[in-house]
């Protein structure tokens, strides 16, 4: 969503930058965030339009930077998937940084830390997929169209219900039965329900369950 609506609003804006504060690189372990240094050089990198590294800069001395070249620009801002204030204080630790009209949007696993920090005006939770437009999705996946043809509606159906409304599950389910036969749907579909696990979708989310303690793990 905070992808779509960047899309959509960022000609809007002088500036609009997306930065991702869980994008992994080659010599990065799962479930590691980008340090601050990379984000605000991406950031940096972003308002001038061509790639540019202050390495030899403290995190405040970046902001300085970034400041100085945004006070006066309103800017549309998303930080994705943040989970710390160290990441809202190097990137956006002040209502002034920018200037006027400007809007920045925050995304989170993190409920609890969304409503710590106190400059949030709104709070948005995302809400599981409806029936109908899990089925939607389940099929532009596995089929290119937004509905099942008539022999897969039922296998396609009893896919969307063990997702039970998580686009992640949903993508990746109907792309792994993509121009598989009725068979093969079914017996994976019967795989899923003895095993309970979907290889794809848990590689993806041992990131999230790789930053919890562990009370949390448990």
């Amino acid at each position: 969503l905070a992808q779509v609506i960047s899309h959509m609003v960022s000609p809007q804006f002088e500036v609009g930058c997306f930065l991702s504060c869980k994008e992994k690189d080659d010599h990065d372990t799962p479930g590691y965030n980008r340090s601050i240094d990379r984000l605000q050089n991406q950031l940096i990198s972003q308002i001038m339009g061509e790639e540019i590294k202050y390495n030899t800069m403290d995190d405040r001395a970046r902001i300085s930077v970034i400041s100085s070249r945004l006070r006066q620009r309103k800017v549309f801002l998303v930080l994705d998937d943040v989970d710390s204030e160290e990441q809202i204080e190097a990137l956006a630790w002040s209502p002034n940084l920018f200037g006027e009209g400007s809007r920045i949007i925050l995304t989170s696993r993190d409920a609890h830390f969304l409503n710590r920090h106190a400059t949030a005006s709104a709070i948005y939770e995302v809400k599981l997929l409806n029936d109908n437009e899990a089925l939607q999705l389940f099929c532009w996946y596995a089929f290119g169209q937004p509905y099942p043809t008539e022999d897969f509606e039922k296998v396609s159906r009893e896919f969307v219900t063990y997702a039970q409304g998580l686009p992640l599950a949903i993508k990746v389910l109907g792309g792994n039965v993509h121009k598989r036969s009725l068979n093969e749907c079914k017996a994976r579909l019967e795989k899923l329900r003895v095993t309970s696990s979907e290889k794809s979708i848990d590689e993806y989310l041992i990131g999230s369950y790789s930053r919890l303690d562990v009370v949390e793990k448990e």
